[in-house]
């Protein structure tokens, strides 16, 4: 692999993949060797190596950390997403699996019985911080899930330039220091109150989308890695759950890309209850199209 991304020409580099899963179009109804389908929404179960791909609209591609490698031309009309879990009641919002990348840590549990403490959400390597939860009479708040690499949150950014952090799962700075390129901290959950009713949980982080395409058209699509919404207290004077931290959407082109609507914002907060307070929205994650040639 050359040391100068502007040396990256054509596929002999071989990064655009193979091209060996051919040309697809993803209509709801076809299927895939590299991905399920239910309802309109494909899931992808390893790294696709494809010739050219369209998404047809109304058509969900979830790419659940897993890598998309295209010879040619990806046109997105429908919607490509590793958006985080929202939480649910006093239930965080959940991880997203780690597969070729990581991504998308789990919010924390709200606190439950009288005096119940929220949970802190999990941190991630790079990107921002997720939101605290809210504090309820009694119980006090969890943290925002943290990013493990303070001193890499802005250069992830600038490493992100050449390809190789995410071809290999390792991002390396400042000579001396390296981490797993992950992303989207958890946010906190909230707290109880003295009456035993449950602060909300955190909201989960969002996912990466990561494509190394020859062309990428998302003019009339949407890519989303947004971080989860955290809940709301449960009922009498409780703390309301952080939102997770946006994720990582990460184009890498031969030429600039079309690119449409894409969100990496952090996900909202859960409102507090009574006088138990609200928690925090999540930190935005990063979008960034690199030109290889």
């Amino acid at each position: 692999m050359p040391a100068n991304p502007s040396a990256f020409t054509g596929t002999k580099d071989g990064i655009l993949g193979s091209g060996s899963d051919g040309a697809v179009v993803l209509d709801g109804v076809a299927t895939v060797p590299w991905a399920t389908l239910a309802a309109n929404v494909y899931t992808m179960t390893r790294d696709a190596q494809l010739a050219s791909l369209v998404i047809n609209a109304g058509v969900t591609l979830k790419p659940s950390n897993w890598r998309i490698f295209c010879q040619g031309l990806v046109t997105n009309n429908g919607t490509i997403s590793a958006a985080g879990n929202a939480a649910a009641g006093a239930a965080q919002g959940a991880g997203l699996t780690s597969n070729s990348l990581t991504g998308g840590k789990a919010g924390g549990a709200g606190g439950t019985g009288v005096s119940g403490a929220g949970a802190a959400g999990s941190t991630s390597a790079f990107g921002a911080a997720g939101g605290a939860g809210g504090a309820g009479t009694s119980g006090a708040a969890g943290a925002g899930g943290t990013i493990s690499n303070t001193s890499g949150a802005t250069a992830a950014s600038s490493v992100l330039l050449t390809p190789f952090p995410l071809l290999t799962g390792i991002t390396s700075f400042g000579n001396t220091n390296s981490a797993t390129s992950s992303w989207g901290a958890g946010g906190g959950g909230g707290g109880s109150d003295s009456s035993s009713n449950a602060g909300g949980g955190g909201g989960g982080g969002g996912g990466a989308v990561v494509i190394f395409a020859a062309t990428v058209n998302n003019t009339s699509g949407t890519i989303t890695a947004q971080g989860g919404a955290g809940a709301a207290g449960a009922a009498g004077n409780a703390g309301g759950g952080g939102g997770g931290s946006g994720g990582l959407i990460a184009v890498y082109t031969l030429s600039a890309w079309q690119a449409g609507t894409t969100n990496v914002t952090g996900g909202a907060a859960g409102a507090g209850v009574g006088t138990g307070a609200a928690g925090a929205a999540g930190g935005a994650g990063l979008a960034i199209n690199v030109v290889m040639a």
